[in-house]
C-alpha cells in the first residue's frame, strides 16, 4: 500500500511540474514582457505591433521625436533650417542678413495690430529702375545643395510682386522668378527654356494671405522648381534655373517696376526645409 501510494505522488508531482512548465511558456495574457510575445498590449522591443511605442518598431504609429526624416510626420521633427518671421527688428527697420535695393519703392518691416506681429511689406511703383530687391543671403549654402522647399505667407494689395531663388556666379546676379500677380492674372514664371513667361494655372485673391511654396532640385546642372500655392501644386512644374550650372545662396522678395509691373504687398514666415 506504501509504495504504490509513493509511486502515485511522484507521478502527480511530475503532472503537477510538467503543467507549471507549461503555463511558465505561455505568453497569452494582456500585459506581459517576455522575449516573444504573442499578445496585443506587451511592450517588448523585438515585437511589431501597432499600437507601442519602441524605437526600434516597424508599427505606424510610433511617438518617436527628435528626428529629421524629410517624409516623416512626427510634430517635433527638425527638418526646418531657416526661418525667417521678421520679429527680431525693431519697425520700420529691416536688419540682419538683408539687403534692400530700390530708391523710389517703400521696404519695411510693419507691425501688425491685433498681435499679429510684424511682416515684411513693400511697395512698388510702375515706373522703370525703381525695382524694389530685398534679399536675404543667409549663408546655408551647404544646405541649399540639397532638395529643399522654400515656402512663404504673401497678401497683395494690388499690382505685382514676386520671390526669385539667387544662385551665386560673380555675385547674387542669376534669379529664378517667379510673378505674384493679384489683378486677376494667373502667376508665372519665367521658363528659360522656351525663353517666355509660363502660366501656372492658379490665380491669387488680393487682401487675402497665400502659401506660396518653391519645391527646389538644386543639382547642378540639372537645377528645377516647381511652384505650389497653399499645398496644392499648379501647373508650373519641374522648371529649369536660368543657370544651372550656378548653385543656389539667396532668395529675394521684388517689385517689377522695370516691367511696368508696380505692386504692393506683404510677406511673412518664410521658411526653408
Amino acid at each position: 500500500m506504501n509504495i504504490w501510494f509513493s509511486l502515485l505522488s511522484v507521478a502527480l508531482m511530475t503532472f503537477v511540474l510538467f503543467i507549471g512548465v507549461a503555463c511558465d511558456d505561455d505568453d497569452d495574457d494582456d500585459n506581459d514582457d517576455d522575449i516573444t510575445p504573442d499578445d496585443d498590449d506587451d511592450n517588448d522591443s523585438s515585437d511589431d505591433d501597432t499600437g507601442d511605442d519602441d524605437t526600434g518598431d516597424d508599427d505606424t504609429g510610433d511617438d518617436d521625436t527628435g528626428d529629421d526624416d524629410t517624409g516623416d510626420d512626427d510634430t517635433g521633427d527638425d527638418d526646418t533650417f531657416y526661418l525667417e518671421d521678421f520679429e527680431s527688428y525693431t519697425p520700420p527697420n529691416l536688419g540682419g542678413t538683408w539687403t534692400v535695393d530700390g530708391f523710389h519703392s517703400k521696404v519695411e518691416v510693419e507691425e501688425l495690430t491685433d498681435d499679429d506681429g510684424n511682416v515684411l511689406h513693400i511697395v512698388d511703383g510702375d515706373v522703370l529702375g525703381e525695382d524694389a530687391l530685398v534679399t536675404d543671403e543667409p549663408g546655408l549654402e551647404d544646405e541649399m545643395a540639397q532638395e529643399f522647399s522654400l515656402a512663404f505667407e504673401y497678401m497683395g494689395f494690388y499690382g505685382t510682386l514676386g520671390v526669385q531663388s539667387m544662385q551665386k556666379d560673380v555675385g547674387l546676379e542669376r534669379e529664378n522668378i517667379v510673378f505674384l500677380p493679384v489683378d486677376g492674372t494667373e502667376i508665372s514664371v519665367f521658363d528659360p527654356v522656351s525663353a517666355d513667361m509660363v502660366y501656372c494655372g492658379t490665380v491669387l485673391t488680393e487682401y487675402t494671405w497665400h502659401v506660396i511654396e518653391l519645391r527646389i532640385d538644386p543639382t547642378l546642372g540639372l537645377g528645377s522648381y516647381s511652384v505650389l500655392v497653399d499645398g496644392a501644386p499648379t501647373t508650373c512644374v519641374s522648371i529649369p534655373f536660368i543657370y544651372s550650372d550656378n548653385p543656389l545662396a539667396a532668395y529675394r522678395f521684388v517689385g517689377y517696376s522695370d516691367e511696368g509691373l508696380g505692386g504692393e504687398g506683404r510677406f511673412d514666415n518664410v521658411v526653408m526645409y
